[in-house]
This record gives C-alpha cells, structure tokens and sequence, in this order.
C-alpha cells in the first residue's frame, strides 16, 4: 500500500526525545509543529532557556509553541487549526484527552520499556535497578490509562552486565528513534497492526526520589550493584557513614558469596574499597561525600580515615 505523507505534531522535551525529531525530520513527513515545555531558569545566572527539544527544533528550522496550559481552549482551537494527522510524543506532559484524540490518526508515545513491563517515568532506571538482562522501546497508541494503550511496535535491546542506566539511556534513546520512525510508516502505509497490552504482565516504573537510591547493605552484593548502577547518575545511588552521607559514583561487583556482618569494611586500598554485603562483596572505586566534590575511594579512606572494620550503614 502506498504510503501517506502525514502531517505530524512532535511533543517532547528531555534530550531523549531530541534523537527520535532529528530521525522524523529526516523522514518523508511533515512536521507542523514542535510542542515543548516553556523556557526555564537554568545555570548559576538563572537566564532563561529552552528545553533540549525546542532547542533542536529552533536549529532546524521548525515552528515551536510551548505552552504553559495545555487545557487553554486557545491553544486547542491553534493545534486543530493545523489538522494534524498524528501527534508523536516523546517524554512529555500528560495530554488531555481532547488532544489525544485530535489528530486523523490519534497520538502515538514513544516509551523505554517493553511494555507492559515498566509503566511510568522511569523505566530505564529501574529496569537497571531490578536486574534485567534485556529491555527494549515501545510505541503505543495513547489512551485514557498512563502506558496501558495498544502496541504498535517493540525492539528489544540486551542490558550490559555493567551498564548504568545513564548509558543504556543513550543506546534506547537512538533505538527509540528508529522505532518510532518505523511505526509512523507502518501508520502512514496502513500497515500498522496494534495489539492489546497483557495486563497480567505490568510493573510499575515510578518517578524517583532520593530515598530510592539508599543502599540497603543486608541485601546481596549483586541487587546493590544492580541498585547502584540503575540509580546512576540521577538520583545517584548511597549510603552513610559516621552521620554523612557518601554518593556511590562507581564501583564493581567483586565476590557474590560469602556472609559477614554487612556493612563492615573488608579492606582498603588503592584498587578501592571493600564492604561485606548481606551475602558477597562489593568494591567501590570512586564516591562522593556529602559536600564534596567526587574522588577515588582511596582518597576517601585516606581524608575521612576509613580503615579495616569500618562500618557502613
């Protein structure tokens, strides 16, 4: 079947979403308009600046809008002005439905997840966190429940033993794009086939906290690395010691057997530090100390006097 040439809108604005608008720019459609969140104060002088999608948008030349109410009547009188025929969201604000169901075609989402697995904001993350081996990226037709609409397409994607989620975040963010651009054609063609979702696989991904990155010591020394490397860089992963709080930056998983009292420092050196989990052992290779900037482990033991028998908690 021959394939349409459709006119788009893009919604997004993290620096995830910048890849997949380069891709559907490049791309045999039309994007009428990219919507963005508004200017924010950024940096030590608090100037005003755009969101990374905008931004991008800008240097390529395409019109921008970012409204601050997505719900003014004004702004949907504007969009349906434009007769869209498919809105493409790639981390966004939650649509009202009226939008959602504007363009000819609906409004498609980009998520970084197998769905249903990882519903919510932060399936990288805790894909990571949770030890998977694989994930993937989803596009999906937006309906009334958050990530529950039909499936239209899904790549998976095999998780690196070591991998943090900031570096699987940049390998899904450029599958994300070529996917997504995959599913607008199959839209534009009449080829796209969406499936339901199976309920009886959803988990749940949500927005992280601090508190999500506390390192509980009495778990096995292969859920804290996971821990760890799923909470890295943001919100970062951590625990304390003598009242202050240490950042775990890096750190390998060095021994999954063996107990001992977790939390006890095992040995220090210049290859790191060495601390008894609930069951293994795991060697932090750089920190950073509550008010300090980050530095090798051994430069930490060294300043804040860490030594054989220490104690973590």
């Amino acid at each position: 079947m021959e394939k349409k040439r459709l006119r788009l809108l893009f919604m997004g604005t993290p620096e995830f979403a910048v890849e997949s608008l380069l891709a559907l720019s490049k791309s045999n459609h039309d994007i009428i308009r990219v919507i963005s969140a508004p200017d924010k104060p950024r940096g030590r002088g608090q100037h005003l600046s755009p969101t990374p999608v905008k931004a991008e948008a800008l240097r390529l030349g395409l019109p921008v809008l970012t409204p601050p109410d997505l719900k003014d009547p004004a702004f949907f009188d504007e969009i349906s002005a434009l007769k869209p025929d498919l809105c493409v969201i790639v981390a966004f604000r939650i649509l009202p439905l009226s939008l959602v169901n504007l363009p000819r075609f609906g409004t498609i989402n980009l998520h970084g997840s197998l769905l249903p697995a990882y519903r919510g904001a932060a399936p990288i993350q805790w894909a990571v966190a949770c030890g998977e081996k694989e994930t993937g990226v989803t596009v999906f037709f937006l309906n009334r429940v958050i990530d529950g609409g039909e499936i239209i397409r899904s790549d998976k994607i095999a998780i690196g033993q070591d991998e943090t989620a900031g570096e699987l975040y940049e390998r899904l963010k450029i599958l994300g794009a070529s996917t997504l651009c995959a599913a607008v054609n199959d839209i534009a063609s009449g080829q796209a086939t969406p499936h339901h979702q199976d309920e009886s696989r959803v988990s749940q991904a949500p927005k992280l906290k601090k508190e999500h990155g506390k390192i509980d010591l009495s778990r096995p020394a292969r859920e804290v690395y996971n821990l760890i490397r799923g909470m890295t860089p943001i919100p970062g992963a951590w625990l304390r010691h003598d009242h202050r709080t240490i950042q775990v930056v890096r750190a390998v998983l060095l021994c999954e057997t063996g107990k001992g009292e977790p939390g006890r420092v095992v040995k220090t050196g210049p290859e790191g530090l060495d601390i008894q989990t609930g069951c293994g052992i795991l060697r932090l290779l750089s920190v950073k100390p509550e008010s300090r900037g980050p530095m090798t482990a051994a430069d930490f033991c060294n300043g804040f006097r860490i030594h054989e028998n220490s104690r973590f908690n």
